[in-house]
This record gives C-alpha cells, sequence and structure tokens, in this order.
C-alpha cells in the first residue's frame, strides 16, 4: 500500500483553501464558532463570531485562529467544552475539533457557566503530512 506524504507547501496550500471557507457568504456578519460539550450536538454552550479573516496566514502545515481582537462571548448553558464547529458567514459548517480548558484544537479560558463572558484564548487548524 502506497503511503501518501504532503509537503509542507502542499500542507500550506490545503490549510489556505480550508480557513478562506470560513470568510465566504453572502451576509455581512462573521463567520462563527460554537463551543459543545458531549461532542458537536450536544449540548450548546456558547456561540462566537469570528474576526474576518478568521486564521492568521498558514505556516508550516497549519493556521492559527485570529483571537486579536478578543473572541468572547456571553455562555448559554453550563459545562466543560470538548468540541467545537466553525462555520461560515451563511452558517454552513466547514470543520469540526476537539476544545477544552489548555487541550484540545480549540481553548477556551475555563469552565463555562451560563451567562458569563467566556474567552477563546488560541485555535488552530492543521493539515497532517499523511
Amino acid at each position: 500500500m502506497l503511503l501518501l506524504t504532503l509537503t509542507t507547501a502542499a500542507r500550506n496550500a490545503a490549510v489556505k483553501g480550508v480557513t478562506d471557507l470560513v470568510d465566504v457568504g453572502t451576509t455581512d456578519a462573521a463567520g462563527d464558532i460554537n463551543g459543545w460539550s458531549g461532542g458537536v450536538g450536544g449540548t450548546l454552550l456558547i456561540s462566537v463570531l469570528l474576526n474576518n479573516p478568521a486564521f492568521e496566514d498558514e505556516s508550516g502545515g497549519s493556521a492559527a485562529l485570529d483571537v486579536t481582537p478578543a473572541l468572547s462571548g456571553t455562555a448559554a448553558d453550563t459545562g466543560t467544552p470538548n468540541a467545537f464547529n466553525i462555520r461560515d458567514r451563511d452558517n454552513t459548517e466547514v470543520f469540526q475539533g476537539t476544545a477544552g480548558v489548555g487541550s484540545g484544537e480549540l481553548n477556551f479560558d475555563g469552565t463555562i457557566t451560563s451567562g458569563q463572558t467566556v474567552n477563546i484564548t488560541t485555535g488552530t487548524y492543521t493539515q497532517p503530512a499523511s
């Protein structure tokens, strides 16, 4: 069996292609990111509008979520986030990943309590080499 391995340039192109999808759509609003407990489709803890563009430039096969200015919102429910999904400006899902407090592809600043302001501290989209 042939094992496919992508070069860094190919990984960067894939990252750019996916992360650029977050910024497309016909509405004036930015895309959004939703934090969930119990996986995507479980309990929606928070929804936060993204910056536009949502991601910084790709490098080394990954791109960091643009968190400046800060990405924050008011929690809709209480729980520990373990998953997220990102949607474009037309509310079409682009991708999902793992979330947590100090772990996962998307990081929140603490356990989420309904009504509190919650901040997203970091997020990364990575295209594996193989």
